[in-house]
């Protein structure tokens, strides 16, 4: 009878264990798709910037800065 009761608890601490193990499975997955958005935001957000950055390269108001500020210097 002890050694049934052994396996019983055995059993039962393995049971405990595999929901433990998917449980942090399912956790994992999880976090692997938060990180997949992050990534993809921060994509979005860099070729933002980039398109900012090329819209201010050809706007009039920083064209006429450069040349106020190259003329300055060469004065």
């Amino acid at each position: 009878m002890r050694v049934f009761g052994f396996f019983i608890i055995r059993w039962a601490r393995l049971q405990e264990i595999h929901q433990r193990m998917r449980r942090l499975h399912d956790e994992a997955i999880i976090k692997d798709i938060e990180i997949d958005a992050l990534r993809k935001t921060i994509r979005r957000h860099e070729q933002d910037i980039l398109q900012l950055q090329q819209h201010l390269a050809a706007s009039p108001l920083t064209l006429n800065w450069k040349r106020g500020f190259e003329h300055e210097k060469t004065s």
